[in-house]
């Protein structure tokens, strides 16, 4: 009878577990070792000029998505909302389309996402998924190769048609 009664427990427990929600792991810039607190932060990354403006909350939520990213008159500038799960993917593809405005004039959004997610997988082909080197105040390693979007072009057989 008590053999049969822990038999149960081990079913349920094993029943109840398999429907527990699945946790994904968050991104490592939840790690307490970095300090990411509401700041402005100018830094240059592959000759382009970025300003990160790190904010406790993107301000009118333009975007769903807690970033955004403008260039203007050869400057970058990301707008990051601190808490934002998906930051490091952010980070690395406003500045892949930044240094795509930077050097191509052609404006079609289609081609210049291209050129970002090219860079955006060079640079973690390069790097890791690290983004000390892209200028903001973390401890995640270093890189002596970042690469230029020229490069990630050429790796990744983008077409840029003149514009």
């Amino acid at each position: 009878m008590v053999v049969r009664q822990f038999f149960y427990v081990g079913i349920v427990t094993i029943v109840l577990a398999s429907c527990a929600p699945r946790v994904t792991p968050r991104d490592p810039l939840d790690n307490p070792q970095y300090d990411l607190s509401p700041q402005t932060i100018r830094t240059e990354v592959v000759g382009l000029s970025v300003r990160y403006m790190l904010q406790d909350e993107v301000l009118e939520r333009k975007r769903a998505k807690g970033f955004d990213y403008v260039y203007e008159k050869g400057q970058c500038t990301i707008t990051l909302d601190i808490g934002y799960e998906a930051l490091r993917q952010a980070v690395v593809l406003s500045i892949g389309h930044c240094l795509y405005h930077q050097n191509y004039s052609n404006p079609e959004f289609a081609i210049a996402n291209k050129a970002a997610q090219a860079w955006l997988s060079v640079y973690y082909q390069s790097c890791g998924y690290i983004l000390a080197p892209l200028g903001l105040p973390v401890n995640d390693g270093t890189c002596q190769s970042i690469p230029t979007l020229q490069r990630a072009i050429v790796i990744q057989g983008i077409y840029i048609p003149e514009s």
